[in-house]
């Protein structure tokens, strides 16, 4: 079977399969997918860029399972005590929180205004993408890497 034949039969199928997947009875399973999904492709791009430059020697699994989970939780899952914590919150949090200000208002403006409900949270996710990988610079971005030799 030649490449152009097997990619057409795989296109012809994406409107089933995206029917199934946004359904009523699947959309839940979907959105959570989609979201630890991109939250880890998002560490993933940013480590291979960290490896680009250097900075880092080899990719981490941990990290990016930490960073699918996300949010106050990574602290915990990285075993940091309070003071660690609290340190990085007060140096970290207003890169976070004004990133947050510039992507997520125009993003939700377009989410809310133009999308259908059941595809909100694959753009809302998608646009996440781009925040997780600046998301993961800021968490890592002046720590000792230990991997690096």
């Amino acid at each position: 079977m030649n490449i152009v034949r097997s990619l057409s039969l795989a296109l012809n199928k994406v409107p089933a399969i995206k029917k199934k997947l946004f359904s009523p009875k699947y959309l839940f399973y979907t959105n959570v997918t989609i979201s630890v999904s991109l939250s880890a492709v998002g560490d993933v791009l940013e480590q291979h860029y960290e490896i680009l430059k250097d900075e880092w020697y080899e990719w981490s699994f941990k990290r990016t399972k930490n960073m699918a989970v996300s949010g106050m939780t990574i602290g915990i899952l990285e075993k940091s005590d309070w003071s660690e914590l609290k340190n990085e919150i007060i140096q970290k949090a207003h890169r976070l929180y004004i990133a947050e200000w510039i992507i997520w208002p125009p993003a939700q403006t377009f989410n809310f205004y133009f999308l259908p409900n059941k595809y909100r949270i694959l753009y809302d996710n998608t646009i996440s993408l781009g925040y997780d990988v600046y998301t993961s610079h800021v968490k890592h971005d002046n720590l000792i890497h230990s991997p690096k030799k």
